[in-house]
């Protein structure tokens, strides 16, 4: 159906905006004027059906085939049937010890063999380590304080004393924040996989910007170590790009994401990090490396429909280069840690809503992040409305995501407020009570000092926020392929955001 628009109405730039943001067009089939109707992607799926309705592959649709795996799913060639797989021989294949790749995930959610099989397939049981190596205020504040002054960033610590003494600081965070007996906890704890985040200047560093250089990695290394040595999977992902993915201080550069507005000037360096990463992972010993996330958090909800394009493009020829590279099986002999998508902020439309091995996104998975705290609507709701949402908004997430790649619950936490110090950067303030610029206070009364300090808590909160975990988990399993909680620990204690704290006070456990 198409729009109907009252006669003498004229639609605002507004309007037209929030209708391609939108994708309106998914619900809408006529275009509405001033809108541009978008070319529909190239896929696997579009060279097959274009082939049987007579039109002949041009040489660059053959070059498309080869490249993005289209023989997975057409093992006849173009023209043929789709090759078809089974629950039960996804579930044998599990039994017997292989590996179950992205595409044994994708069809495990897509035809629902939890039904029939519900003990499952494995599911990734993680905790991320959160601002160690890629330190955020609110996690590590005593990083980004010198002198009195804290900074909001590491790129204007490390301006403001150089990079010798940020080094030198970030060196002794590195080696104390994550020991290995936090490693044996988590073990301990019931988890299966650790989340290890890092930025792009531990491997690869420009000695132009101000970021220590190249130190991270190997702490990184160590730790990897010590998830082998206590039966842990490892996954790795690139939580700041060159130039900045996003807007938020744990890109590095608050303000800036110059990885989105000038891509073609950062995507050669960021290419080369992830190989170089690869490169670093080979061997008998990293054989328990199971995932590496792209990159984390890129914000393709600002910029045009010509970025989108060019990212997937080089998500694209980034998947063919490290597919390569562990082709070899004396270097990896496991075959490489398989590659991770984030979601982007689009849900399940991102990179316009189609199976990504389908869009040469071979063997991928898709990173789903869900909070309910940073608009208006989500913090202003009560704790049973927290929880009611995960069934809600999650749940359906999952499931529509699901269709698109095995999606992966790659953070959560146990937050219904934003009232952890620095949680919305440096001097940002708090949604919940009102401090935040352009936000009234939730319930005209709410204080942030009072929805932190656990001790002033009643039992009813305290049963509400481990309802809401629960929920939470519960869900990550059932229609995904896992899930990782956001974080391990935090420096302050912060309830809502610290796994460690939340057992040790009983608002947790992997049920």
């Amino acid at each position: 159906m198409g729009i109907g628009i009252p006669a003498g109405v004229t639609l605002s730039v507004q309007d037209i905006s929030d209708w391609i943001l939108w994708s309106c067009l998914g619900w809408y089939d006529l275009p509405i004027a001033g809108v541009p109707v978008p070319a529909p992607p190239k896929t696997c799926d579009l060279l097959n059906s274009n082939y049987l309705a007579g039109y002949a592959p041009t040489s660059e649709d053959l070059a498309d085939w080869a490249t993005w795996g289209c023989a997975m799913y057409y093992p006849t060639g173009i023209g043929g049937r789709a090759s078809a797989k089974t629950c039960d021989a996804i579930y044998a294949k599990y039994v017997s010890g292989q590996n179950v790749t992205a595409e044994d995930w994708q069809s495990w959610s897509f035809w629902s063999c939890v039904d029939w099989f519900p003990q499952g397939i494995g599911s990734i049981q993680g905790v991320a380590l959160g601002g160690w190596i890629s330190p955020e205020p609110f996690i590590a504040p005593s990083v980004f304080q010198v002198n009195g002054t804290l900074y909001q960033d590491l790129w204007s610590m490390c301006t403001a004393i150089g990079r010798p003494a940020c080094e030198s600081k970030l060196s002794q965070h590195f080696d104390t924040f994550i020991t290995e007996q936090d490693i044996q906890e988590i073990k301990s704890a019931g988890f299966n996989y650790v989340r290890i985040p890092f930025n792009y200047w531990d491997v690869s560093a420009d000695l132009s910007e101000p970021y220590p250089a190249n130190i991270g990695w190997a702490y990184v290394d160590r730790v990897i170590g010590w998830c082998s040595k206590y039966g842990l999977q490892v996954g790795l992902g690139v939580h700041a790009m060159p130039g900045g993915q996003n807007p938020w201080n744990h890109a590095g550069h608050q303000d800036q994401f110059g990885w989105l507005t000038n891509f073609a000037a950062y995507s050669q360096r960021s290419t080369a990090t992830l190989i170089e990463v690869v490169k670093r992972i080979k061997g008998p010993n990293y054989t328990h490396v199971r995932l590496l996330e792209l990159v984390n958090e890129p914000y393709l909800v600002m910029v045009s429909a010509d970025t989108v394009e060019r990212v997937r493009g080089w998500y694209r020829s980034v998947i063919v280069a490290l597919r390569s590279l562990v082709s070899d099986a004396a270097q990896y002999p496991s075959g490489g840690p398989e590659l991770m998508i984030s979601e982007s902020f689009l849900g399940s439309n991102v990179f316009y809503g189609e199976r990504l091995a389908t869009q040469g996104l071979t063997s991928a998975y898709l990173d789903y992040h869900f909070y309910s705290i940073f608009v208006a609507a989500d913090i202003a709701q009560s704790p049973e409305g927290h929880i009611q949402q995960v069934a809600s908004v999650m749940v359906p997430n999952l499931l529509k995501m699901s269709v698109i790649a095995p999606t992966f619950v790659g953070e959560f936490s146990a937050a219904m407020t934003d009232c952890a110090p620095y949680l919305n950067g440096v001097g940002g303030g708090s949604r919940y009570d009102g401090s935040f610029a352009g936000f009234p206070n939730v319930c005209g009364g709410c204080m942030c000092a009072d929805a932190i300090d656990v001790t002033k808590w009643t039992d009813t909160q305290k049963t509400n926020l481990r309802a809401y975990v629960d929920a939470q988990i519960k869900a990550a399993r059932a229609y995904g392929v896992g899930f990782v909680f956001w974080t391990w620990k935090t420096e302050t204690r912060l309830v809502e955001w610290d796994w460690k704290f939340l057992v040790e006070r009983g608002m947790a456990s992997l049920v």
